[in-house]
């Protein structure tokens, strides 16, 4: 278990949120296998749920918003910034596209969205009271954090040249790349609690896909719920509402 009590280093995965249609069946079906428990903001943030599956904070999940155009059903990552509008000009002088300014959340931090190249969307979360996730590595919570994309290899150049990272191309023959050091553009830093991937997609779809560690109560889960298996190898790749969600069959990735 690794825990956080200070903004991530920047250029790493500091939060993943859940944007989805149904904000009740969503809490209701993670907390069974992660056993989340959930803290619901007010109407003014749109009642924006933090996920906790202890004392800590781990994920954040949201409903579409009244008057926004509607997004599919996704799973999306966060970069650690202290400069929010210089990493959005670096970001689109590399082929990003900006989907949503950088704006305030109230005193919990800074944020904004764009798209990479392959068309995926990511953020970048300037922390303020919110320090992104204050527990990883552990039962219920972040553990691996992967893109699935039209284009691997693309994915990885953009996102390499982005935080000042390396990626391995990983053995095997599957286009899957592996990252698990980041930099602050020039100056290496090691990310200790999460490590990323990118591997091609055959539907040329870009899908962004949270993965979390072990859960004892997995077997019940799979018995017990509606979860259709779309990928098999050493962990399962399961879909809820459009979502990629993976759950490790043990701890092999820590």
């Amino acid at each position: 278990m690794t825990t956080h009590t200070q903004a991530k280093p920047v250029g790493t995965p500091t939060w993943v949120d859940l944007m989805v249609p149904d904000t009740d069946a969503a809490r209701a079906f993670y907390h069974t296998p992660f056993g989340w428990e959930y803290d619901i903001d007010g109407p003014e943030f749109g009642g924006y749920t933090t996920a906790r599956p202890g004392a800590r904070t781990t994920a954040g999940i949201a409903g579409n918003q009244p008057g926004a155009p509607p997004r599919p059903a996704a799973w999306s990552l966060y970069f650690a910034t202290d400069d929010i509008d210089a990493d959005v000009a670096r970001a689109e002088s590399l082929g990003a596209k900006l989907l949503n300014p950088a704006m305030l959340i109230g005193g919990f931090g800074g944020m904004a969205t764009l798209a990479d190249p392959t068309g995926a969307y990511f953020s970048f979360w300037k922390a303020g009271s919110h320090i992104g996730s204050q527990v990883t590595d552990e039962l219920g919570a972040t553990a691996w954090l992967e893109l699935y994309t039209s284009d691997a290899q693309a994915a990885r150049d953009f996102y390499m040249a982005l935080l000042g990272a390396t990626a391995e191309l990983m053995p095997g023959g599957l286009e899957y790349f592996s990252s698990s050091s980041t930099a602050t553009h020039s100056s290496p830093r090691s990310c200790r609690s999460t490590r990323r991937g990118a591997r091609s997609h055959p539907s040329g779809r870009p899908i962004s896909c949270w993965a979390a560690v072990e859960t004892k109560s997995y077997i019940d889960w799979y018995n017990t719920n509606s979860v259709k298996t779309i990928l098999k190898e050493s962990y399962e790749l399961r879909i809820f509402q459009g979502i990629a969600v993976g759950v490790s069959a043990r701890y092999r990735y820590l």
